[in-house]
């Protein structure tokens, strides 16, 4: 095996690991720290337009500017609406890509 065999071999099995570890999460609610700011009580994130683009990279919700995360939040309203499962799994994958 080569050197670059092995990192992917690495890499893939990082993120297996990550995904293993954090699958339990889907079983999981929201929680009461700060998804009612971000998710349930957050009207910016209900709607795929130009306010929410303008919103997003222009606004501080919840204190802080994090327009990717702003639009993973509207991108997971969008396709799972309020159902903690969709969001927890977005984050999942993004968790395990990231790895």
């Amino acid at each position: 095996m080569n050197r670059r065999h092995v990192s992917y071999s690495l890499a893939g099995f990082v993120s297996l690991l990550t995904l293993a570890v954090y699958l339990p999460a889907l079983r999981n609610n929201f929680v009461n720290w700060d998804d009612g700011d971000y998710v349930i009580d957050n009207l910016n994130i209900r709607s795929l337009d130009g306010a929410l683009l303008k919103w997003a990279c222009f606004g501080f919700g919840a204190g802080n500017w994090h327009p990717l995360t702003w639009l993973s939040h509207a991108l997971d309203y969008a396709v799972w609406g309020l159902n903690p499962l969709g969001h927890h799994l977005t984050n999942i994958v993004l968790h395990a890509v990231n790895t």
